[in-house]
C-alpha cells in the first residue's frame, strides 16, 4: 500500500497525485514516520523502480527539515543512507546528498565515518558512474568536515593528482567533441572539492599539486562548458606563486591556437587584473617582444597596461626607460631614430605622442597615451607647461601640429586650461588651407569643453566660424561640429549668435541628410542649440525654427507615397524631425502647438502605410513628451490614434505606445470624461481587445481600464468591455485570451471592488467556473488573478461555492508545486503568492499619472488575509 502511494506521487493522473500527496503529508506530521521510511528504504533499495526510491528520499529530506531528531537517530539514519551510496541511480544523487547535508550541518563529526570510503572510491576510479557519485558525496562531506578531526592535508596530496588524471582522461576520451553532462558534472564536483581544500588546507601543502593543475588550463579554455570552472581555479589558486608564474606562460603559448584566442584573451585579462606581481609584468613584456605582430595579443595587453598605470601599480617599472622603449616600439611602430630621440629627453611621453603619427586615431593607443600622460603628470606636473611653452616649435610640419593638438586634447581631460592657454594657441595656427588641421583643432576644442574656459568673445567668433566652415565643407564631421556648438552653449557669454553669420536652415538640412539612424542624440543637441540662438529681432518670425521644422517635415513627407518602403529616406527623416521637435524648448513649442500637432498627425494618417511600426512609435513617443505640456490637444488625438491602429493587425508595439500616450495625456480627466471623446476612447480600447493575440496586452489594457474605473463613478461601456471578453470563452479558447480577460476583471476589482463586483453578471461567473476544469493548463499568474476574482465575487455575493472554488485553486496550485518541484524553492512553507510579482508583470513601462493605484499593496494584503 505504501509503495503504491510513493509511486502515485509521480502518477500522470492528477487525482492519484493529489490523493497520494495528501496521505503522505498527513503521515509526515508524526516524527516517528521516519523509522517507517527507513525500513521501507531497506526493502526497496534494490528495486529497479528508481522513481519510488527518489520519492522516499525526497520525503525523508522534508522530514529532516520539519522535525528535530537526536544524534543517535541521525547516526542510524546516516548509516542507512550511506549503505545506499554506491547502489543508487545517478539521477538520485542530489536527493540523497541533500538528506545527508541535513544531517552533517548540525553534526559534522558524522562526516568522518564516511569520507575515507568515498575518497577511496575516487582513487580506485573503477567506473564512470561510481566515480561521479563518489565525487558528488566527497564534495558534500569535505565541506562539512571538521579540520581538527580529519587530516585533509594527507588526502590532498593523493586527491589532486588523481583529479588531474581523471580530467585528462575525460579530455582524451572526448577529443574535439562536446563534453557529456556526466563529464561536466564530474569536473564540477572536482572543482568544488578543490575550492574547499584550498580554503581548509595550508597552501604550502598544495604548491606541488597546483603545478599539476596548471597543465589542464588549455583544456579548460578550449571548452565553453567549463568557463565557470576556469574562474574557480583562478580565484582559488592566484595566491600560489607557482601558479601565477606558470599560467602566464601557458596563456602566452595558447595564443598560438587560433581556436582558443577568444577564451585565452578573456582569461588573460581576468587573471591579470587580480595579480600584478613583478613576474607577471616581466612576462607581459616578454609577451610583447614575442608577439609584436599579433594584434590579438597586443589588443589584450594594452588595456592591462592602462589599468596598471591608472592605478599606480608598479609605476617604477612602467615609466622606466626599458619598458617605455619596448612599449612605444611595439604600439606606435616608431623608427629607431624616433626612439633614440625620445631617450635623449626626460619628457619621453611628449615625443612619444608627437611622433605617433598614423596611430593617432587608434582608440586603444589613445587610451594608453591618456593613462601614460596622466601617470607622468602626477610624477612631473610641469610636463603640461613644457608642452604649451614649446607648442609653436615644429608646427610648420602639419603632421607634428596635428599630433600636438591631439596631445593637448588628451591633456585637457585631466588638466583645466584657461584662456591664457587657449587663445595663444588659436592665434598661432594657420587653418586656412588644411581641412585636417581644422578638424583636429575642432576635436581639441570639443574635448576641452567640460573642463575648460574657451577664451574671449573673439575666440568664440573664431570657433563658430571655423565650425560652420567645417560642417559646410565636410558634412561628415557633424560630430566635431556638434561638440563645438555645445562647447559654446556651456559658456556664460551668449553674445555671439550663430544665426548672425550663417544660414541656419542650410546647416540643419545638411545635418539631417547625414543621419544614419532615426535617433541621433548629437543632432538633437545641435539643432536645439541652434534653435535657441535665433534672435527674434534679427530674423523675421515667419522663418523661425518651428516653421523651418514644418517646412522640412513637408519636404520629406512629399518624398513618400502610400506604398513607399519604410526604409526610404523620407520616412527616416520624418522621425528625425519629430526627434528635433522633441528637443525644442517648451516655450518655443507652445505658441504653435495645436497647429503643429494637427499637421503632424494628419501626415501620419496619410502616410502610415509607408512607415514602419518602429518609426510610428518613435514619433508618437516624441510627441508624447510635448503633448503632456499642452493637454488641450488631447481632444484632437483619439480619432487619429484610432485610425492609425485600425486594421493594423500584429502592430502590437504601436498600439502599446498609443495606450501609453493616451494615459499620459489624460490630465484633466473630469472634463475628458464629460466630452464626446470619451466614447471614442472606449471604442478604441474595445477594438484593441478584439485583436487576435490578447496575451500581449497584459501590461497595458487592464491598467487603462483600471484607470478609467478609478476615475469614473460609473460607466456601463467600460463594464461591458470587461464582461464581453468572457462571453466567447470555452474549453478551446486560447489561454492568453482567458488570462487577459481574468486580469481585466481583477484589475477593476483591485481598484473598486464593490462597484465592479455588483456589475459582473452570471454569465461571466459561469465562464470562469467552466474554465476551472482545465486550470492545469493555466500559468501561475492566471491562477492568481482568478483567485482574486472568485474571492471578491464570493464575498460580495455571500457564495460558498465561489469561495470554495478559490480555495480549490490554491490547493491545486500548492499540491502541483509540491509534487513537481525538486528544488529548494519549497524549502520553506509553500506559498502561492510572491510579493511584488504583480508589479513585474502588470505595470506598464510608462509613468501612470495617478498615485492611488497601489495594486501590489492591495493585492498582498487582500490575498494574505484570504489565504490565512
Amino acid at each position: 500500500m505504501e509503495l503504491q502511494l510513493f509511486s502515485d506521487m509521480s502518477s500522470e493522473y492528477e487525482d492519484s497525485r493529489t490523493n497520494a500527496t495528501n496521505a503522505i503529508l498527513e503521515a509526515m506530521k508524526d516524527p516517528g514516520y521516519l523509522n517507517f521510511l527507513l525500513n521501507l528504504l531497506d526493502q526497496i533499495k534494490t528495486e529497479q523502480n528508481h522513481i519510488i526510491v527518489t520519492n522516499v528520499l525526497y520525503v525523508i529530506y522534508k522530514m529532516l527539515g520539519t522535525h528535530k531528531y537526536s544524534y543517535e537517530s541521525l547516526q542510524l539514519l546516516s548509516d542507512h543512507l550511506f549503505d545506499l551510496l554506491l547502489e543508487i541511480n545517478y539521477e538520485q544523487i542530489r536527493f540523497l546528498n541533500r538528506c545527508l547535508s541535513k544531517i552533517f550541518i548540525p553534526h559534522p563529526l558524522l562526516v568522518n565515518r564516511y569520507l575515507p570510503i568515498v575518497i577511496n572510491e575516487i582513487i580506485k576510479h573503477e567506473t564512470i558512474e561510481k566515480t561521479v557519485i563518489s565525487l558528488c558525496f566527497a564534495s558534500t562531506f569535505i565541506e562539512y568536515s571538521n579540520k581538527k578531526d580529519f587530516n585533509l592535508e594527507a588526502y590532498s596530496n593523493t586527491l589532486i593528482p588523481q583529479f588531474v588524471e581523471i580530467m585528462n582522461n575525460i579530455f582524451t576520451e572526448t577529443g574535439d567533441g562536446p563534453l557529456s553532462f556526466v563529464f561536466i558534472d564530474m569536473i564540477d564536483y572536482i572543482f568544488s572539492i578543490l575550492s574547499i581544500l584550498l580554503e581548509k588546507v595550508d597552501s604550502a601543502c598544495l604548491n606541488e599539486c597546483t603545478l599539476q593543475l596548471i597543465q589542464i588550463v588549455p583544456q579548460l579554455l578550449a571548452s565553453p562548458d567549463l568557463r565557470e570552472q576556469m574562474i574557480q581555479l583562478r580565484k582559488h589558486l592566484l595566491t600560489v606563486y607557482e601558479y601565477s608564474k606558470g599560467i602566464v606562460h601557458i596563456l602566452i603559448n595558447n595564443y598560438g591556437n587560433p581556436d582558443q584566442v577568444s577564451s585565452t584573451k578573456r582569461e588573460f585579462s581576468a587573471f591579470i587584473k587580480e595579480d600584478y606581481s613583478i613576474s607577471i609584468i616581466n612576462s607581459l613584456i616578454q609577451l610583447y617582444e614575442q608577439a609584436s605582430d599579433n594584434s590579438d595579443i597586443v589588443t589584450s595587453i594594452i588595456p592591462i597596461f592602462k589599468t596598471m598605470i591608472n592605478r599606480g601599480i608598479h609605476l617604477e617599472i612602467l615609466i622606466s626607460e626599458e619598458f617605455i622603449t619596448k612599449f612605444i616600439y611595439n604600439v606606435s611602430k616608431l623608427t629607431q631614430e624616433d626612439v633614440a630621440l625620445m631617450e635623449q629627453n626626460p619628457l619621453q611621453y611628449y615625443y612619444f605622442c608627437v611622433n605617433i603619427k598614423e596611430k593617432s586615431g587608434d582608440k586603444i593607443t589613445r587610451g594608453c597615451i591618456y593613462y601614460l600622460l596622466k601617470a607622468m603628470y602626477n610624477e612631473q606636473p610641469r610636463i603640461i607647461d613644457y608642452i604649451i611653452e614649446h607648442f609653436a616649435e615644429g608646427c610648420e610640419d602639419e603632421s607634428i601640429l596635428e599630433s600636438k593638438l591631439f596631445l593637448l586634447s588628451i591633456c585637457s581631460q585631466f588638466v583645466k586650461f584657461d584662456e591664457s592657454v587657449v587663445d595663444p594657441i588659436i592665434k598661432s595656427i594657420d587653418y586656412s588651407n588644411n581641412i585636417y588641421i581644422r578638424l583636429q583643432f575642432l576635436n581639441f576644442l570639443s574635448r576641452i569643453a567640460e573642463n575648460s574656459s574657451v577664451g574671449s568673445i573673439e575666440t568664440h567668433s573664431f570657433i563658430i566660424d571655423l565650425s560652420c566652415q567645417v560642417i559646410l565643407t565636410d558634412p561628415s564631421e557633424l560630430g566635431r561640429f556638434a561638440g563645438c556648438l555645445l562647447l559654446l552653449a556651456s559658456h556664460d557669454d551668449k553674445s555671439f549668435n550663430v544665426a548672425q553669420h550663417y544660414d541656419v536652415m542650410e546647416i540643419i538640412q545638411t545635418s539631417l541628410t547625414l543621419l544614419e539612424t532615426f535617433n541621433h542624440k548629437k543632432l538633437q543637441q545641435v539643432i536645439s542649440l541652434v534653435a535657441t540662438s535665433y534672435p527674434n529681432n534679427v530674423i523675421d518670425s515667419s522663418v523661425d525654427l518651428i516653421s523651418t521644422m514644418m517646412k522640412l517635415w513637408e519636404e520629406y513627407a512629399s518624398q513618400m507615397t502610400e506604398e513607399s518602403d519604410p526604409s526610404s529616406n523620407g520616412s527616416e527623416l520624418l522621425v528625425s524631425v519629430a526627434a528635433i521637435i522633441d528637443s525644442l524648448p517648451i516655450d518655443t513649442f507652445k505658441n504653435e502647438s495645436e497647429n503643429i500637432i494637427d499637421f503632424i498627425l494628419n501626415s501620419l494618417l496619410n502616410y502610415r502605410n509607408s512607415m514602419s511600426e518602429m518609426q510610428l512609435c518613435c514619433i508618437l513617443t516624441s510627441l508624447k513628451n510635448k503633448l503632456t505640456e499642452v493637454p488641450m490637444t488631447i481632444y484632437n488625438i483619439f480619432d487619429v490614434l484610432n485610425q492609425i491602429t485600425e486594421n493594423e493587425e500584429g502592430q502590437y508595439d504601436l498600439i502599446e505606445k498609443s495606450l501609453g500616450l493616451i494615459i499620459c495625456l489624460i490630465k484633466d480627466f473630469n472634463n475628458f470624461v464629460a466630452s464626446e471623446k470619451m466614447q471614442v476612447f472606449i471604442e478604441f480600447i474595445d477594438n484593441v481587445i478584439q485583436q487576435t493575440d490578447l496575451g500581449l496586452f497584459l501590461a497595458s489594457i487592464p491598467f487603462v481600464l483600471a484607470f478609467l474605473v478609478q476615475k469614473m463613478e460609473q460607466n456601463s461601456s467600460v463594464f461591458e468591455i470587461v464582461q464581453r471578453s468572457f462571453m466567447f470563452l470555452n474549453d478551446d479558447t486560447e489561454i492568453s485570451v482567458f488570462s487577459t480577460s481574468v486580469m481585466l476583471l481583477a484589475s477593476g476589482i483591485l481598484i473598486n471592488e464593490d462597484e465592479i463586483c455588483q456589475n459582473v453578471n452570471d454569465e461571466v461567473i459561469e465562464a470562469i467556473l467552466r474554465r476551472l476544469r482545465n486550470i492545469s493548463k493555466c500559468d501561475n499568474r492566471t491562477i492568481k488573478y482568478t483567485v482574486i476574482v472568485l474571492t471578491s465575487l464570493g464575498k460580495q455575493r455571500n457564495s460558498e461555492e465561489l469561495i470554495n472554488s478559490a480555495m480549490f485553486l490554491l490547493d491545486k496550485k500548492n499540491n502541483k508545486a509540491y509534487i513537481e518541484s525538486s528544488s529548494d524553492e519549497y524549502e520553506e512553507d509553500i506559498c502561492l503568492f510572491d510579493e511584488g510579482d504583480i508589479d513585474e508583470h502588470a505595470i506598464p513601462d510608462y509613468e501612470l499619472p495617478f498615485d492611488s493605484l497601489n495594486a501590489t499593496a492591495y493585492y498582498n494584503a487582500k490575498i494574505g488575509s484570504q489565504t490565512n
